[in-house]
């Protein structure tokens, strides 16, 4: 997997390459809900970290103020997972 971080003039935020096809697959699917499981270290929360910026920026900017609003929900069994798990990974990669 290669994983680094860009900059706003490059025209990317990211340069990623998904890990396999399993998430290659994943973060191309255009479809309304998509679903990842998978064993831990399998760029689970990666791949999505990217996927929502993919559908972000995907959208068009709005003709009010100009900004590409999306909606994005990413669950655990609870909060404490979530904190424990999920929320210092997308830390580290912002």
């Amino acid at each position: 997997m290669k994983f680094q971080k860009g900059n706003a003039t490059d025209g990317m935020f990211w340069r990623y390459e998904p890990p396999g096809p399993k998430a290659a697959g994943w973060l191309a699917s255009d479809a309304p809900n998509t679903f990842c499981m998978g064993p831990v270290g399998s760029a689970k929360t990666t791949t999505g970290a990217r996927k929502c910026y993919e559908i972000a920026r995907r959208q068009h900017p709005s003709t009010k103020d100009g900004v590409r609003k999306a909606r994005i929900i990413a669950l655990r069994m609870n909060y404490r997972q979530m904190h424990r798990s999920l929320l210092p990974s997308v830390l580290k990669m912002y």
